[in-house]
């Protein structure tokens, strides 16, 4: 058997663990492709909610008297939170470009 294993003749008991069959590696990087994308709107709805919750205790906090003041520091926080933002972004867009450096297709058409 370690013979047929190490020669890839047996290619069925190569291909199977726990008596299931694994799939294609291509089909494998599309379900990890698909699994980031996922993550990340999860990830990215709960980060704005957070985000908008931020941007109004601040506001509501800051009682500030002159209307261009909050109008200011509105700005600035939105600023931040749009750097942040722009930041996780570039995250999952590098993790979705390292798997499709391997050649992964990730449209399912």
């Amino acid at each position: 058997m370690a013979e047929s294993f190490a020669t890839g003749s047996d290619h069925q008991v190569v291909n199977e663990l726990n008596g299931e069959r694994l799939r294609e590696p291509n089909e494998v990087f599309k379900r990890l492709g698909r699994a980031i994308r996922y993550n990340f709107q999860v990830d990215d709805a709960k980060f704005r909610r957070d985000n908008v919750k931020e941007i109004i205790s601040t506001l509501v906090d800051n009682e500030v008297d002159r209307s261009q003041n909050k109008y200011d520091h509105f700005k600035e926080i939105e600023d931040k939170v749009e750097k942040r933002l722009q930041n996780r972004q570039a995250k999952y867009q590098n993790e979705i470009n390292q798997l499709s450096a391997l050649g992964v297709n990730f449209d399912d058409n």
